[in-house]
């Protein structure tokens, strides 16, 4: 084994057996795609076992040397998600490591595969960020506006599927649009595929209280987004604000009759 797999964050020689274990087998192994360093874990040992491997990645070389385990671990994490034989949320610490050590290697595998592969990708990174594990934010969005160019037609509506597009600056303040939103939509050579993840995301996938409030707040959002920040797409701005207006209004009227039914029945 290489001696930066051997260190710790301290750069002690104290070994981290589970990360080096698994580096291990992944190296030795002729097949990554065949290794089972994730599977069959017990669920109770996940949180150490992301521990460990996400200090183990961040001692590993950010050059070429390192792309390879990068791409070998990134892939074997995929293939454990796609069959349930972890939770994904667990592993928080190993991602965002693979994604600020290897931003570029780690992406290309995410998303290299097929249209089943990339939904895996993403659903992975929204599933973490929905439990307050934002692990993208360690990417610099001049990595990110990097990545897509080199593909950029797939990649722009992508990374608008999963990038950090919008957050409160304080609690209790409304939201704002972050400035790689706004970078995605005025270099995508196909901004409307663009415009279309932002507006999907906009919806919330979870929520307590009144979920027409919580689209009241998101529909300001959308209508902060000037047509300047991508002038041909004035019109769809214009028919996505009025779908988030009519979503509103029919989430409204069922809260209230939801209201009224419930105040009937304590009559």
């Amino acid at each position: 084994m290489n001696a930066y797999l051997l260190a710790g964050a301290d750069h002690s020689t104290q070994p981290f057996t589970v990360g080096v274990n698994w580096f291990a087998a992944i190296e030795t192994s002729e097949d990554a795609s065949r290794t089972s360093v994730f599977r069959s874990r017990a669920r109770h040992r996940a949180p150490r076992e992301d521990h460990e491997l996400g200090i183990v990645v961040t001692s590993c070389p950010t050059g070429e040397e390192g792309v390879p385990i990068a791409k070998a671990l990134c892939r074997e994490l995929m293939i454990a998600a796609e069959s349930h034989h972890i939770s994904t949320y667990d592993y928080d610490d190993l991602v965002q490591a693979l994604l600020k050590v290897q931003s570029l290697a780690t992406l290309d595998e995410l998303f290299s595969g097929d249209l089943k592969w990339q939904r895996t990708s993403v659903r992975l990174l929204n599933d973490l960020a929905h439990f307050h594990k934002n692990v993208l934010n360690v990417l610099p969005d001049v990595t990110a506006i990097t990545w897509c160019d080199r593909d950029p037609t797939m990649r722009y509506p992508l990374a608008a599927s999963v990038v950090l597009l919008f957050n409160r600056p304080k609690k209790g303040e409304p939201h704002e649009w972050a400035p790689l939103a706004k970078r995605l939509l005025g270099k995508a050579p196909e901004p409307l595929l663009v415009l279309n993840e932002i507006v999907h995301r906009l919806y919330p996938l979870r929520w307590s209280g009144s979920l027409a409030s919580k689209l009241e707040g998101r529909l300001k959002l959308l209508n902060s987004l000037a047509e300047a920040d991508a002038p041909a797409l004035a019109e769809p701005l214009a028919e996505a604000r009025k779908r988030f207006q009519a979503k509103i209004d029919a989430e409204r009227r069922s809260e209230q009759e939801a209201d009224r039914a419930r105040n009937n029945r304590f009559e």
